[in-house]
């Protein structure tokens, strides 16, 4: 059977419009009732039936393929168009949108009413201007029964009379680029221009898109109730320029709208508060899983950014296994520390930016893992007085542990604002450890065997000293006081440090020796090192332990190799100092020292003659 006259499909145009066409032409009540007379069902055509479209091929007598290209078929899970997914709301059903341009176009030179086809773009919801025209569509009905949904060309009877005022007073309005990017989609062009955008379903990258435009452009809380076309087109341009960044510009866009966020003392917003429209849709739609890759996005912003712990969830899932970060204000809750308290231990820890105290509590954010032993130690730490106490070392004793770093105060210390150095019990225990480490056990210990302190001063040096000793495992025994376990218990024979801390001067001559080898006066061995040519530095004597002057004797002996005095020379060449400055003179060959400096005379030797 062949139909006849027959209009068969224009570009662009749906099943569903050529066969509205075909009935309008053929003077049919509508394109439902034309249907049953050609014995098909229109909502089959609506559908993009299969039986439907070859059945409109033969009475038309067109390609098949003509038909199938414009249609958007309906599957078990939503429609199809193209090989691209969508939604039911990614269609316009009952409102009827035109291109009043496309239709005067169709309509020229007195063109009869069944010559306006319906544009199978027209039908895309995310789709609100003309690519070819550039201007907005407009609606043309908006159908209540249910019997004309689909019926084009019934649909847009009442604004014909209209189309050329309509094209002439169009608003001007280029596609934005998301709309460009969908209808390349559904046009078949495979070019990945967006990678991530690419990986989603079509309907998908279209409601991303609008809604994180639509919070970028009008705040968290966007009455996107009351959004009109014009409203989700700028939404949809400005959600596309963040989404075809990728992954590194929506994580941004996401930083940006915490970051907007009221600054408050306390904010128990969390991720509602600051995502608001964006956070409500994701989770109203968590069981459409094309969302599902936003949804991953957000919830890995949130675990990387965010102070959560394991027993916070995110879309009904849970955001991380352990904690990873905390916030001053979750880091206070756990360890029962005042926050004042802890933003001073953890800024002295390094934990903390420069920015932070323009920050609130609940906005410092840190790492977890990184500040565990931090936390763990600030909530056992002690003062000073108590850690000199718990050592049993007394104030004194345990000032010089901490100078001499056998002991080490926590991060705090009055430099970086805190009232006065803390301990870690955990630390203290464990020097007292390697302190007591091989003790052997005495009941009343008795001379030589004495405490550390008095060891020190019988054997004239530090307390420290003595300290090394013992830790480096140095002394042939040590002994502690029965029943204690403090630095106060801890003996020594202080005999074998005495005999132990007397070396010999090594590597160094004292000022002393020096003006021996130079066989020179004590003026002007101390000139020399005045003026650093013979360098010094200052060391403890290993006999009585006071502070000296000490000489390297590598240094003297480049001294020596580089100077020479009148009186050396002489007796190296045989001749009498007086004759040998006369000859030196005469060859203008002065001191390497003016005499008001070094009270000797000295010359370089590389200027002495052969």
């Amino acid at each position: 059977m062949k139909l006849h006259p027959a209009l068969g499909p224009l570009v662009g145009e749906t099943p569903a419009s050529v066969i509205s066409r075909n009935a309008l032409r053929h003077r049919a009540p509508s394109a439902r009732a034309f249907c049953l007379d050609l014995g098909l069902t229109f909502q089959d055509v609506v559908d993009g039936r299969t039986a439907a479209l070859g059945r409109i091929s033969d009475l038309l007598q067109v390609p098949v393929g003509l038909l199938t290209r414009s249609a958007i078929t309906r599957t078990e899970v939503g429609y199809e168009f193209r090989g691209q997914s969508l939604l039911r709301q990614s269609l316009r059903r009952s409102r009827v949108a035109v291109c009043p341009r496309c239709l005067a176009e169709d309509l020229a030179d007195g063109r009869p009413p069944w010559h306006a086809s319906g544009r199978v773009e027209w039908l895309l919801t995310p789709i609100r201007t003309c690519h070819r025209h550039g201007v907005t569509l407009v609606e043309a009905a908006h159908v209540t029964s249910a019997h004309a949904i689909h019926d084009f060309a019934r649909n847009i009877e009442g604004i014909l009379p209209d189309v050329g005022r309509m094209a002439d007073e169009a608003t001007v309005a280029p596609s934005t680029k998301l709309e460009a990017y969908l209808l390349d989609r559904v046009a078949g062009i495979d070019e990945t221009r967006h990678g991530w955008l690419d990986a989603l379903s079509w309907h998908a990258v279209a409601r991303v898109c609008e809604m994180m435009g639509a919070v970028a452009v009008n705040g968290p809380m966007a009455t996107i109730r009351d959004y009109v076309d014009e409203d989700w087109r700028r939404a949809g341009e400005a959600g596309f320029e963040i989404a075809s960044g990728g992954v590194v510009e929506i994580r941004r866009f996401l930083d940006r709208m915490r970051r907007s966020y009221p600054d408050r003392r306390v904010d128990n917003g969390g991720p509602q508060a600051w995502f608001g429209r964006l956070h409500t849709w994701l989770t109203d739609s968590v069981s459409e899983r094309a969302y599902e890759p936003l949804r991953d996005l957000v919830v890995g912003y949130v675990a990387d950014t965010v102070p959560v712990g394991p027993e916070d969830e995110f879309f009904g899932r849970r955001v991380v296994q352990r904690r990873r970060l905390h916030s001053i204000r979750t880091a206070a809750l756990e360890t029962g520390l005042h926050p004042k308290r802890l933003r001073k231990i953890l800024a002295a820890g390094g934990l903390l930016p420069p920015s932070h105290t323009d920050l609130s509590d609940d906005r410092v954010v840190f790492d977890a893992d990184e500040a565990s032993e931090l936390l763990a130690s600030a909530r056992r730490a002690i003062s000073q007085a108590a850690a000199a106490a718990y050592t049993d070392a007394g104030r004194v004793q345990f000032a010089l542990l901490v100078n001499h770093g056998f002991i080490k105060a926590g991060v705090t210390s009055e430099k970086k604002g805190l009232r006065g150095p803390t301990y870690d019990p955990v630390d203290l225990d464990a020097f007292l450890v390697s302190l007591l480490d091989g003790a052997i056990e005495v009941e009343a210990p008795y001379f030589p065997i004495v405490n550390i302190p008095e060891a020190a001063k019988r054997a004239n040096c530090g307390a420290a000293e003595v300290v090394r000793l013992i830790l480096g495992r140095k002394l042939a025994k040590v002994w502690r006081r029965a029943g204690a376990q403090g630095y106060a218990s801890v003996f020594v024979d202080c005999e074998e440090i005495r005999n132990m801390i007397r070396q010999d001067y090594g590597p160094d001559l004292n000022l002393r020796a020096v003006e021996a080898e130079l066989r020179t006066s004590t003026r002007v061995v101390d000139a020399l090192v005045a003026i650093g040519v013979l360098p010094s530095r200052r060391a403890t004597n290993p006999l009585n332990r006071c502070p000296y002057t000490a000489v390297r004797k590598d240094d003297l002996e480049a001294f020596s190799a580089r100077y020479v005095s009148l009186h050396a020379l002489a007796r190296e060449k045989g001749i009498h100092f007086m004759a040998l400055k006369r000859d030196l003179i005469d060859r203008g060959i002065q001191p390497a020292f003016d005499h008001s400096t070094v009270p000797a005379t000295f010359y370089l030797r590389e200027a002495i003659p052969d």
